[in-house]
């Protein structure tokens, strides 16, 4: 156990570096981490464990700020914004390439719920039975919880043949994730893909609040294969 706590401490220590491949999304090849991408937000270093994330994530659309000079790195991201991402992330891996904004509608974040319901990346039985609309199902302007993120964000990749950067990982890992954790299934999948790392201990927080550095680094692993993380084994 105690060479196993080592080993995520390094896992842990490695993850806040910033990756330096430059060939990691072949879909898209404006993103080069060591290119001179353009970053307006002042409260965001560059060389904080979370900058590379931020700039990749704003470069590709992933996310906007919070201002046009703020990103707010420490602030809370909401339901709403979730599904934003998720949309953005799968349309981006999937190469559909669709016009979000030929499709606005009220609320803001809409036509991207639409999207991630429609693609199944948000799943809810009581929508689909027809129990509860969909803008209702959900408190889309509060802030997120983890195990929410992973209930979308699991579903994001859906590339034909995508295969598993832990395929082992099993649910007895993650010591606050069992059967009865809501989303454990896809808990489990963003550990496996090598997205979600959790801490040194592997533990997950899943009703916790999730942070906007935090988000983004989740949503540049789904996007980049070469940043997903390797888990230490045994």
């Amino acid at each position: 156990m105690k060479k196993r706590r080592i080993a995520l401490l390094l896992v842990a220590a490695l993850i806040c570096m910033p990756f330096v491949s430059t060939n990691v999304y072949a879909g898209r090849g404006n993103i080069m981490p060591d290119g001179e991408e353009y970053l307006p937000f002042i409260d965001v270093d560059k060389d904080s464990w979370y900058g590379f994330y931020v700039q990749c994530a704003y470069n590709e659309g992933i996310i906007n700020g919070r201002t046009e000079t703020t990103f707010d790195p420490e602030g809370y991201v909401t339901m709403g914004e979730v599904a934003t991402m998720a949309a953005k992330l799968n349309d981006r891996l999937m190469q559909r390439y669709t016009d979000f904004e030929a499709n606005r509608t009220s609320p803001w974040y809409g036509q991207y719920l639409r999207y991630c319901y429609d693609n199944g990346i948000y799943r809810n039985p009581k929508v689909a039975q027809g129990k509860v609309k969909l803008y209702a199902c959900e408190n889309w302007n509060a802030p997120a919880k983890r195990r929410d993120v992973a209930g979308m964000f699991a579903h994001v990749d859906q590339r034909p043949g995508r295969g598993f950067l832990n395929p082992d990982v099993p649910l007895t890992d993650i010591p606050d994730v069992d059967r009865s954790t809501p989303h454990h299934q896809e808990i489990l999948t963003m550990y496996r893909m090598g997205v979600a790392v959790g801490d040194e201990w592997m533990r997950f927080n899943p009703d916790g609040k999730i942070r906007r550095n935090e988000v983004v680094a989740l949503a540049v692993r789904l996007l980049y294969d070469d940043a997903r993380v390797e888990l230490p084994k045994g």
